[in-house]
């Protein structure tokens, strides 16, 4: 083989390792693989309803060696009418990446979810579409990407 095609397998070789370093899976990638919504009309609009959740209880759960929060909570106010008073959530154990968020037992949040076909519910977005509530003020998201706005007065809130 003349240098010249030696070299050139080299190159390929290395780029193909920096592509497949690139394409890889880690926690800064899997941050990059979650939607991104510009404004609360996108999150909105990409979700199917409010909700404002007390939390009433978290446990964890290891499933095909991933651990999970599953996230009990009632329904205090919605947008628009859910039709359960409580619902559950399974949600990625807080990691600190954007798929992961922490919600605990006792605590109030206004979130942002999808529904499947099977009645499950999960969050349109962890870290911008979970937004803690106290004393009846909804708090930032962890991304604070932006305010909850008016969905707060909808979800009986102050924003």
């Amino acid at each position: 083989m003349s240098s010249v095609k030696k070299i050139l397998v080299v190159a390929c070789a290395a780029l193909g390792l920096v592509a497949v370093t690139a394409c890889g899976s880690s926690d800064d990638d899997a941050a990059e693989d979650s939607p991104y919504y510009g404004s609360l009309s996108e999150l909105e609009a990409a979700s199917d309803y409010a909700l404002r959740i007390s939390v009433t209880d978290v446990q964890t759960s290891v499933m095909d060696d991933t651990t999970w929060d599953v996230v009990h909570g009632d329904v205090l106010a919605s947008d628009p009418s859910f039709s359960d008073e409580a619902v559950i959530l399974e949600i990625p154990a807080d990691t600190g990446t954007a798929e992961s968020v922490e919600m605990v037992s006792g605590s109030e949040y206004a979130i942002f979810v999808k529904v499947s076909d099977d009645g499950d519910v999960f969050l349109t977005s962890a870290d911008q579409g979970v937004f803690p509530v106290s004393d009846g003020v909804a708090g930032s998201s962890d991304a604070g990407t932006f305010p909850l706005g008016d969905a707060a007065s909808r979800l009986g809130l102050d924003d």
